[in-house]
């Protein structure tokens, strides 16, 4: 039971590691390329582990899942604001004014 422990906290670093740190995606022919490739995916691993632990007590898993959410908020906030951008040019459009002057204004409230 121990070495099967152990094996699968193995397992499960080098799926993380492939998942999540982009090991193994090399596609550089050249040998010093590939190791280079592997060295610096498994520093992103141990400079993520270290931080998850001292910061998050999480898995590295969790962490990723936890960024992600993060990146999905960021990217959905930037899609509205491209939106209501977009309307804003529109009712200026419509108004006939001149949304290059308009837009200063109605950002800063004037």
């Amino acid at each position: 039971m121990d070495v099967y422990k152990i094996r699968w906290t193995i397992e499960v670093f080098f799926k993380e590691s492939k998942q999540y740190l982009l090991l193994g995606k090399s596609q550089s022919k050249d040998f010093y390329a590939q190791i280079a490739d592997i060295t610096l995916a498994l520093i992103r691993c141990l400079l993520l582990s270290y931080y998850e632990r001292t910061r998050y007590r999480i898995t590295i898993g969790g962490l990723f899942r936890e960024l992600a959410q993060a990146s999905i908020q960021e990217n959905l906030l930037a899609d509205i604001s491209e939106y209501f951008l977009e309307l804003l040019r529109i009712f200026a459009e419509f108004a006939g004014i001149n949304f290059i002057k308009f837009l200063p204004r109605a950002v800063n409230k004037q």
